[in-house]
């Protein structure tokens, strides 16, 4: 992870419904046409009713999309994880602190570098500033590295949708939280090198 390269200076924030419909059309981009997630659409878009109460924070280059992630928070109408297993085999509880991070993603001449992680904390930070206790995910089995970088355990757990694999992974949010104040090297580096405009700290408040 230290390795990874610097991109022009990248403007984090949560997006805006231009940012969105950017997001749809790459969604498409990568997850249909690039992985073969999903049959390819004449629209070149792809969403779901989950768009409707999720959160996506977006990182913008020169004004273009360099890469996304979603945060989906409880309340709603379920998870992605819904869709590929019954909640019976998952193996942690399902509270009212569980958020699902997802879709986290970056475009091809951004990859390997400071974006992926930096999304990556922002999702955390948002799931931590609204009180989350948990935070899930179905990893990319490729990118699975990133996600057990910040303190996910790997449950063993493999599904797939058409072409793609995935790997489930959770961890209490202190879990996450005693990981991520591990590596203050890091968490400098991201704070250096994007431009953070989400609507919370980019450090948690001190306590006590």
């Amino acid at each position: 992870m230290d390795q990874l390269n610097t991109p022009p200076r990248a403007l984090l924030r949560e997006a805006t419904e231009e940012d969105r419909q950017e997001i749809y059309h790459s969604r498409h981009d990568v997850y249909a046409v690039e992985l073969g997630q999903y049959p390819a659409s004449e629209s070149g878009r792809l969403e779901n009713e989950l768009d409707r109460f999720n959160h996506y924070v977006s990182a913008t280059i020169d004004g273009r999309l360099a890469g996304f992630i979603s945060l989906t928070p409880p309340g709603g109408n379920g998870y992605s994880i819904d869709g590929y297993l019954d909640r019976s085999q998952w193996p942690f509880e399902v509270g009212p602190g569980l958020f699902e991070v997802r879709l986290l993603t970056v475009v091809a001449s951004s990859r390997r570098s400071i974006l992926a992680p930096a999304l990556m904390y922002a999702a955390f930070r948002l799931a931590e500033a609204n009180g989350g206790q948990r935070l899930m995910a179905i990893g990319r089995t490729e990118v699975a590295s990133i996600y057990r970088s910040i303190g996910l355990d790997d449950h063993g757990i493999e599904v797939s949708r058409g072409k793609v694999r995935f790997r489930l992974m959770s961890a209490p949010l202190p879990t996450i939280r005693r990981e991520i104040d591990s590596r203050p090297r890091l968490v400098s580096r991201i704070q250096r090198h994007v431009d953070w405009q989400v609507d919370f700290p980019f450090r948690a408040p001190a306590t006590g």
